[in-house]
């Protein structure tokens, strides 16, 4: 009997081997190749959002101009120089002129009225221009105004990015913070 005997293996082995096969390749693909395909698109993801803020950045630096800039800085030096403290109820008449003076055009102006009380009291402003007109308007407010400061401020642009609206509250007073500790407007 020198015939070759026929190996049988239980389940049929070749189907055997080829379920043996999907089955290793199924676990190659889940253990290697779909972390690193996860990893690929989180990594362009990221890419993609960094390549959006590089478009921004671009679009910024193609509208700033250094002679507008350096006209800012004049500007901030010169109301610097002319510092004057004012009293704190002097501040609600000269926002629209400083708003002026630095360029911004001063969309609304609406008095505070916080439910009968004196203090804090202030204005609700919506302010519109570029971005370093506002900057420079907020330097020159902090140092001719120290007790008044901006609370609940809110940044949109428009047109997009050229203008920047601020929106939010002027307040000048003591203010109870959250643990409702006195701030005092001397600081």
């Amino acid at each position: 009997m020198d015939e070759k005997k026929r190996r049988v293996l239980p389940l049929g082995g070749r189907n055997l081997r080829g379920l043996g096969l999907c089955l290793g390749l199924f676990l190659l693909w889940i253990c290697l190749l779909l972390p690193l395909g996860r990893d690929i698109l989180d990594r362009n993801r990221q890419n993609g959002a960094m390549r959006n803020r590089i478009r921004q950045l671009a679009v910024f630096a193609g509208q700033w101009d250094p002679e507008k800039s350096g006209e800012e800085k004049r500007r901030l030096d010169r109301y610097a120089r002319e510092n004057r403290q004012q009293s704190p109820e002097a501040w609600a008449g000269y926002l629209e002129t400083e708003a002026a003076r630095s360029g911004l055009q001063v969309l609304r102006l609406a008095p505070l009225n916080p439910e009968g009380k004196a203090l804090p009291s202030g204005l609700e402003a919506d302010l519109e221009g570029s971005f370093p007109q506002l900057f420079t308007f907020f330097r020159q407010w902090e140092t001719r105004y120290p007790g008044v400061y901006t609370r609940d401020g809110r940044l949109e642009t428009r047109e997009r990015g050229k203008k920047v609206l601020f929106h939010g509250k002027f307040i000048t007073g003591p203010v109870k913070s959250s643990k409702s500790r006195e701030i005092p407007s001397s600081y």
